[in-house]
C-alpha cells in the first residue's frame, strides 16, 4: 500500500489579505501542536473568527490530521456551520457543535484551540485540577472546570461549554481535555502552550509522591497580573513568542502556508 500526501488547491488569489493571514496563522497552530506532539490523528480541534466579517470561520476538514493542515485546506463556514467556499473534504461537525456557542458568548475571543494533550487530559482527571505549584500555572492564575457529561456532539453541549468558561479564557474539561480563546491567534497558542506545559510539570512533579510547594496567597494572586506581557493579546513578550513559533513552524513544516 502506498500513500501520498495530501495536495489542496490554493486558495490565496479567492480570499482577501486578511483572511489569507489569518489561514496562514491558524494553518501554522496545527503545524505546531503536531511539532509539539499533541496531536491525536483527527481529532481535537482549532478554529478562527476572520476579522472584519460579521459571520465567517475558519475550520479543519473532519479527515485531515493536523501535519496534513494547510491554509488552503482550512475550510470556512458561517455561524450556521454552512460552507461558504468549496472543499473536497467534510466539515467536522463535532468542532463546529463545540466551539462556535463559545464564538458567540465572548465576542472578542478570536481563535479557539481544543487539545487532547496526555498531560491536559491527566490533570483534567485528577479532582483537584491544576494547581498553584509551578510558575507557568502561577502565570495562568484561574481556571474553569466543565464536568464530563458524555461526549460533545450538539450546540446544546457546546453552549454548555461556552457558559462553563466564566470569565476565564482557559477551560479544563474534565475526563477530557484542555479549551482556550484567545483574543488573537497568537495569543490562544501562548495560552494553550503555557497550559500544557504546567500540566505536564504537575504530573512529573506528583511522581515524586509528595505535597507540591503552594506560593502564598499574595503571590498566587498578584502573579497573573505581573505575567500580562507573557499572556496577555497585547503583551509584546508574548508577541515575540508567538512569532518565533511560527518561524519554528516555517522551518520544521514548510507548507503549512501553502
Amino acid at each position: 500500500m502506498t500513500t501520498t500526501a495530501l495536495v489542496t488547491p490554493s486558495v490565496h488569489g479567492q480570499v482577501s489579505d486578511t483572511e489569507w493571514a489569518t489561514r496562514v496563522e491558524l494553518a501554522a497552530v496545527f503545524r505546531l501542536v503536531a511539532l509539539e506532539g499533541w496531536a491525536e490523528l483527527a481529532v481535537a480541534h482549532a478554529s478562527a473568527r476572520i476579522p472584519g466579517t460579521a459571520d465567517e470561520f475558519l475550520f479543519l476538514p473532519s479527515e485531515l490530521s493536523f501535519d496534513e493542515i494547510t491554509a488552503s485546506s482550512l475550510q470556512k463556514i458561517n455561524g450556521k456551520g454552512e460552507l461558504l467556499m468549496p472543499s473536497p473534504f467534510e466539515t467536522h461537525k463535532f468542532a463546529y457543535a463545540l466551539q462556535m456557542p463559545t464564538y458567540e458568548r465572548f465576542a472578542q475571543a478570536n481563535c479557539i484551540i481544543h487539545l487532547h494533550t496526555h498531560a491536559g487530559t491527566a490533570v483534567s482527571m485528577q479532582k483537584h485540577g491544576l494547581l498553584p505549584s509551578s510558575q507557568y500555572a502561577l502565570w495562568l492564575g484561574p481556571i474553569s472546570y466543565l464536568d464530563y457529561g458524555g461526549h460533545v456532539a450538539t450546540r446544546a453541549e457546546g453552549e454548555h461549554l461556552a457558559k462553563a468558561f466564566g470569565d476565564s479564557q482557559l477551560l479544563m474539561m474534565r475526563c477530557h481535555g484542555t479549551m482556550t480563546w484567545g483574543e488573537t491567534i497568537g495569543q490562544a497558542f501562548i495560552l494553550s502552550w503555557f497550559l500544557t506545559r504546567a500540566c505536564e510539570k504537575q504530573i512529573m512533579a506528583l511522581a515524586g509522591q509528595t505535597e507540591l510547594y503552594r506560593p502564598t496567597d499574595d503571590v498566587i494572586a498578584k502573579t497573573p497580573i505581573q505575567a500580562r506581557s507573557v499572556t496577555a493579546a497585547d503583551g509584546g513578550f508574548g508577541k515575540q513568542n508567538w512569532r518565533a513559533a511560527m518561524r519554528r513552524a516555517k522551518r520544521l513544516a514548510p507548507d503549512f502556508d501553502q
